[in-house]
């Protein structure tokens, strides 16, 4: 009988990826978390996704509610922002999935050439389901 592991990451899984000789990392790649997505990054740091962010006018209009969002999480604002009686609210939002689709296969291909942290984990997952399995 076959069995199917899954194995699902929370949001901050790449944010402190461990740097080692087997990886090359490119730091101003580095995954932004949730909060941070639709923020500039501090001044004189590299900030890729602000570049991407440029390509995509209504995504740029949109992060402007989007990056301030009081107690609501990004999914919540991000959901108002779809479903609103407000026209404008909604043309701004259509570039938002495609700025971030965007940002994570640059990120994706980018940010390092071994994701060390996926690597150590799966090794050890694989290391007791052998062992459970023999």
């Amino acid at each position: 009988m076959s069995k199917t592991l899954t194995v699902i990451f929370g949001a901050g899984a790449s944010h402190d990826l461990l740097h080692n000789r087997s990886a090359t990392i490119k730091d101003e790649y580095i995954p932004p978390l949730a909060r941070d997505l639709f923020t500039a990054s501090p001044v004189g740091s590299v900030d890729v996704a602000q570049a991407i962010l440029e390509e995509y006018p209504r995504a740029r209009a949109a992060a402007a509610t989007l990056g301030v969002r009081g107690d609501q999480t990004l999914e919540e604002a991000m959901n108002r922002m779809q479903a609103s009686t407000e026209t404008h609210l909604r043309r701004q939002f259509v570039q938002v999935p495609v700025y971030l689709r965007h940002l994570f296969w640059e990120i994706s291909k980018n940010y390092t050439t071994e994701p060390v942290n996926y690597t150590n984990l799966l090794n050890a997952i694989l290391g007791v389901t052998s062992r459970a399995s023999d």
